[in-house]
């Protein structure tokens, strides 16, 4: 890894560029604007096309500190070997980073000892550390070849990339296209680097003083497809008769396999040992000199054996490192300048490890992967051999694993022990990685299963759902012991179903579970109890609560199970309205609970709050997930963070809590966008849609439910397109459209009583659809669905059903005596539980059959409560019906408007993300803890919060606290 600082650019930016004009200009624009705001730019191109010629001239427009990064694929095999490299010049500014980022960083860049508490400490440590510099003065990082940079300090610069528009710092990335996984859907602003048009290759050439006939240049640049340094070296090669056109030019070394047979014969003609060296050279790829010299030596050769090369324009020498940069995921990516060429580019993937240094390196970058392709395989070895000799610790045991030429126990033992270290220091996907090798070189087989469930298991936590399932299928394939293979199938029933395949994960769970009933009664049970989540997810309750059902007979298994177990029978019960024995599920998880950790159990912990959600524990669901959200927010362990943000949506949906339920949501969308929860976007998406549609938001709502349909309506998620059509459904019952509204939402309730849903609660569209039947005047469909909600009030003592099948028998009244005794019924039925919007429905419609039986003046009492609760949570379409029919009363004061502006009110004017830091700052966080626990700058922070303070009229955290204590917001966020 090479890093080099600069405070002013050289000249060669300028004179080396040629055309690029839309890449100057994005260039430009975003090293204009960096003194306010930062940006990122990724620039995608094949080898030789010009990119790090574009970041040279970027160095030469920008009057900030610059930095420069050169990734060196060697170093893809130490984890955070960037990021020690950016941290070392940027030292000074460590010490304005919260104790926990600065602790993070220094363990990881080996400053000091300990165990970090993830790599999203460390990512946001560089990022508030970068903001740090950029407020002395604007800084630009220039990170050349992101390809060749270690994956755990890849995966950080793109986290801070994504995270820049609101500090003083510009990121200018290249990525080779070849292969084009990495970089690929990172998300930033990306343009592709093509080849040069004729002029601007006349133009190159001249600068370099090459003439050329015009149709011989015409036919080169066809042939090399603009590429500047292809074109360079296809007329290095010509004589100056076929420069000129006097003779034919036959064959080029063309880049890729061409380019392959022009470096062979110069390969062919270096000395035997020469040969050898580069071997060694390219195995090491730019291992430090001495490192080098000393695995030549092991390999009986030494470091004046690639003198010839070096002659021969094969093999550079590079000056030595100075500090370089760091990684991780991401979010929304910050945009550079509003360029419609700008298009972002997809994530990057993590490569295998190598090792690091410089001093000596190919003069192509894929010079290397021929001599490596010419090798025989036992030059390979001898080279990762000699390495492995040389080399010190990771790196060793990595290069021992590269040329072990079959099962060494011993390396895969020493290999293990990095995994593990890895994992506690780097994450997941490297240490995935490292079991991975392990398990290919392990000879016991049920080790090796152990260490291929491992790779899946470390894989599908980090985010890597293809290669977890494929390591997965491996150790299904080779596990011989029951246990073994029961806990395999497991894994791979959860990568199913978080990736987006419920239906197939629910039934390989259930054969795995029969495979092993017999022989092993508590892994079936384990497996039975882990198939409920994936049918619930599609819609399939019957099946799921014939899973659950069956998993309780063969108890609970073993201790590590138990919680789990309890959690997901809990969750069909719930949804299938056996509120009874859901409860006992709950309680018979109390202990389990009391004693999870807040991390390590995080999903059990998450369907535990869901779960008491349904049956209306709402103080405990608030507590418990928001115990969730806050440790996996200290802890910097996000992993359920957005399942948990979109449950607790919903919760604050019923609160009428709706600006926090917002942010919420906002919040957990792009949490699953960036870890790719299928199931957690689709569930934030209806969740918010649910709110847009109560706000009379019907654009925002739609657009909410087409992203749906087209983004994860493909993966079946049946559960999701059931909530979809109740958001549909609210929207239209607002806006007075009931036909509509009957269509949309009867189809939705007959397929979930098919599905064997029994908890109105879980889905709530049967009070809209029998409000929908009443007002469209089709009162004997009405009849049926208020008696299935009465039914279900009376099996399962939940206080919403209650409520709106009262209110609808009021609405269906003839007389006033009948109207006013179901009314009744609905306001006790609301004393129950906490429910706004929906209570200011009943007043609405307790007021409109007032008005209808002839009593305008009692009419007026519940009116004005309704129209005031509607306009305080922002419920338009209902406040301007509850205003509609105060004026057919009579009441033409509408001082219930006047009356509903209060200030709690004013927090709906807040941007979720504003909202998300005032409830963080207001629970007693100071500023720097809170950019900690967003994974945002702390100048991000006191940007919103200066805007907080200003839409809400105070001045000080107390106040915030008292706003945000008024306004209902209580969500159990710990006190300072």
């Amino acid at each position: 890894m090479e890093v080099v600082e600069t405070a002013a650019g050289d000249a060669s930016g300028r004179r080396l560029l040629v055309g690029r004009q839309r890449e100057r200009r994005l260039i430009d624009g975003l090293l204009a604007a960096v003194t306010q705001r930062g940006g990122a730019l990724l620039l995608r191109g094949e080898p030789g096309v010009g990119r790090s010629t574009l970041l040279r001239y970027a160095e030469w427009r920008s009057a900030a500190r610059v930095l420069w990064l050169r990734g060196v694929e060697s170093e893809s095999a130490l984890p955070f070997a960037a990021l020690a490299d950016l941290v070392l010049p940027l030292r000074e500014n460590l010490r304005e980073l919260p104790d926990a980022q600065r602790a993070a960083l220094e363990i990881c860049v080996a400053l000091s000892e300990g165990s970090p508490a993830g790599p999203y400490a460390a990512c946001a440590g560089t990022l508030s550390l970068l903001a740090a510099a950029g407020e002395d003065r604007p800084l630009v990082l220039l990170v050349d070849d992101l390809q060749w940079v270690d994956p755990a300090s890849r995966q950080a610069l793109l986290f801070v990339a994504r995270r820049l528009a609101s500090e003083r710092v510009a990121m200018l990335l290249t990525v080779c296209s070849q292969p084009a996984s990495v970089g690929e859907e990172s998300g930033l602003p990306a343009v592709e680097v093509t080849g040069l048009s004729i002029p601007d290759c006349v133009d190159l050439l001249a600068a370099h003083g090459v003439r050329i006939a015009r149709h011989v240049l015409a036919d080169l640049v066809g042939r090399v497809g603009g590429n500047p340094s292809a074109l360079l070296d296809a007329v290095a090669s010509l004589r100056a008769a076929q420069l000129s056109g006097q003779v034919p030019v036959d064959e080029l070394p063309l880049p890729g396999r061409s380019w392959e047979r022009g470096w062979s014969q110069r390969l062919d003609a270096l000395p035997e040992a020469t040969r050898a060296a580069l071997v060694v050279l390219a195995a090491g790829n730019a291992v430090p000199v001495v490192t080098l010299e000393r695995a030549l030596t092991a390999a009986c050769g030494s470091l004046a054996d690639l003198d010839a090369a070096h002659d021969a324009g094969l093999v550079r020498t590079t000056i030595p490192a100075i500090p370089a940069i760091p990684a991780t995921p991401a979010t929304p990516a910050t945009t550079v300048v509003g360029d419609p060429e700008c298009r972002p580019a997809r994530a990057a993937v993590d490569t295998p490890p190598a090792e690091g240094g410089s001093g000596l390196a190919f003069a192509h970058p894929l010079l290397r992967a021929v001599v490596l392709r010419r090798a025989t395989p036992a030059a390979r070895l001898r080279a990762y051999r000699a390495l492995a000799e040389v080399c010190d610790g990771d790196a060793a045991v990595w290069y021992a694993a590269a040329g072990a030429e079959g099962p060494d126990d011993r390396v895969a033992t020493a290999l293990a022990d990095v995994a593990v270290r890895t994992r506690r220091h780097v994450g997941y996907g490297a240490a995935a990685r490292a079991w991975h090798r392990a398990a290919e070189l392990t000879r016991p087989r049920e080790v090796r299963v152990d260490r291929l469930l491992r790779a899946a298991a470390d894989a599908h936590l980090g985010g890597l759902a293809l290669e977890a399932g494929s390591w997965a299928e491996e150790a299904a394939r080779l596990a011989g012991d029951a246990a073994l293979r029961a806990d395999v199938e497991l894994l791979r029933g959860r990568v199913l179903t978080w990736s987006g395949h419920p239906t197939r994960a629910h039934e390989q769970l259930v054969r795995a579970a029969e495979s092993v009933i017999d022989v092993a009664p508590d892994r079936a049970g384990a497996l039975l109890a882990e198939a409920v989540l994936p049918a619930l997810m599609d819609g399939r309750i019957t099946i799921a609560l014939r899973a659950a059902q069956r998993s309780r007979r063969l108890g609970a298994g073993r201790s590590g199970h138990a919680l789990p177990q309890a959690v997901h029978r809990g969750r069909a019960f719930t949804l299938a309205g056996m509120i009874g024995e859901a409860n006992a599920c709950l309680q018979s998880a109390a202990g389990p609970l009391g004693a999870a950790d807040d991390v390590a159990d995080q999903q059990a912990l998450t369907l535990a709050g869901q779960t008491l959600l349904d049956v209306e524990e709402d103080r405990d669901a608030v507590r418990l997930l928001s115990a969730v959200v806050d440790a996996a927010r200290r802890a910097e362990a996000p992993a359920m963070l957005p399942y948990a943000l979109a449950v607790r949506c919903e919760l604050e949906g019923w609160r009428g809590l709706w600006a926090a339920g917002y942010a919420d949501g906002v919040e957990a969308v792009r949490w699953a966008e960036e870890f790719g929860q299928v199931g957690a976007l689709g569930f934030s998406l209806v969740m918010l849609a649910r709110i847009d549609a109560a706000r009379g938001d019907r654009a925002r709502c739609e657009q909410r439910i087409d992203r749906l349909r087209t983004e994860i309506g493909p993966y079946g998620i049946g559960m999701l397109d059931m909530h979809a059509d109740g958001a549909l459904g609210l929207d239209a019952v607002g806006h007075g459209e009931y036909d509509v509204a009957t269509l949309t939402l009867a189809e939705a309730w007959d397929r979930a009583r098919e599905r064997g849903l029994g908890n109105p609660n879980a889905i709530p569209i049967a009070g809209d659809l029998a409000e929908a039947h009443i007002r469209a005047g089709e009162h004997e469909r009405a009849a049926a669905v208020v008696a299935w909600l009465v039914d279900r009030a009376r099996a399962t003592g939940l206080a919403w059903p209650a409520a709106v099948a009262a209110r609808c028998q009021g609405l269906m009244a003839e007389g006033l005596a009948a109207a006013e005794a179901a009314f009744a019924d609905a306001e006790q039925a609301h004393r129950r539980r906490w429910m706004p919007f929906e209570e200011a429905r009943t007043r609405l419609c307790h007021g409109e059959v007032l008005r209808r039986l002839r009593r305008p003046s009692a009419a007026r009492v519940p009116l004005r409560e309704a129209q005031v609760a509607f306009e305080s949570l922002g419920a338009r379409p209902w406040a301007r019906r509850a205003s509609a029919e105060l004026i057919a009363t009579g009441d033409r004061a509408n001082r219930a408007s006047r009356a509903s502006r209060a200030a709690p009110a004013r927090l709906a004017e807040l941007t979720p993300a504003e909202l998300q830091i005032a409830r963080l700052v207001g629970a007693g966080m100071n500023n720097l803890e809170a950019a900690a626990a967003l994974f945002v700058s702390r100048k991000t922070v006191e940007t919103h919060l200066t805007r907080v303070y200003r839409k809400l009229g105070i001045r000080s955290r107390s106040e915030l606290a008292r706003a945000l204590l008024d306004a209902g917001i209580d969500d159990g966020l710990p006190q300072q």
